[in-house]
């Protein structure tokens, strides 16, 4: 092997372990990262805190370009696991680019409110919520079987709308950050807790969560009020 070729091979190995070392770096957003046409849409992000206090992050959002759209308050945990899905804040964020969300993720400010507590979930994805601020929204989160489909989640919907509950949200999600990974969720808002939570007694419903904790990996349901 000649000189040349050896300083060439040599450079794209460092390339290789480079490149690694910026995708491990970047961990569950350099999928989004690489994807030049998913950079320049819009994009979107849920944070759950058990804590009930996301006023840092909030704000840091709004300094880099972000805007809170939504925030809410838990009012009931409907379904899941207590210790690991009470989450008893929600904020809703969005950006007019994904690349403005990318610059928040490797922003030192944002890297450095990281850390192993599993207190904070966060969501992304490139679908817009449509939800009425002042109202009820019973958030559902889901992981599925392997090609499984979003039946449950769909009956779901036809029951609340004999309370008049609205789809108002309906996304393939990534797990930012969090110890679940959970992959698609629904918002059904309703005009108040009440109506809310009779939709969730309902026995209609209720087997209908049955049915879905049955079928579905791993689900989540949670009331929040939303302001």
């Amino acid at each position: 092997m000649n000189r040349s070729l050896s300083l060439f091979v040599a450079f794209v190995a460092v390339l290789i372990v480079v490149l690694v070392g910026v995708l491990l770096w970047l961990g569950p957003v350099a999928e989004l990262a690489m994807d030049g046409d998913r950079r320049g849409e819009p994009y979107f992000v849920v944070a759950l805190d058990k804590a009930g206090d996301l006023h840092a992050l909030d704000a840091l959002v709004k300094e880099q370009a972000g805007e809170i759209l939504y925030r809410g308050a838990l009012d009931h945990m409907l379904d899941g696991l207590v210790r690991r899905d009470e989450w008893q804040a929600l904020s809703v964020y969005g950006f007019a680019t994904a690349s403005d969300f990318l610059k928040l993720y490797t922003s030192e400010a944002f890297r450095a409110t990281l850390d192993d507590s599993e207190s904070r979930m966060l969501l992304g994805t490139d679908s817009a919520p449509d939800i009425e601020p002042g109202s009820a929204c019973v958030l559902w989160l889901a992981r599925l079987q392997e090609d499984q489909l979003l039946e449950a989640h769909s009956a779901l919907l036809t029951t609340s709308q004999r309370y008049g509950g609205v789809s108002a949200w309906h996304a393939d999600v990534d797990t930012i950050e969090g110890d679940a990974e959970w992959q698609t969720l629904r918002v059904v808002s309703f005009a108040d807790v009440r109506r809310a939570f009779s939709w969730h007694e309902d026995l209609h419903t209720q087997t209908e969560v049955a049915l879905m904790s049955a079928r579905y990996a791993e689900s989540a349901g949670l009331l929040f009020d939303v302001r």
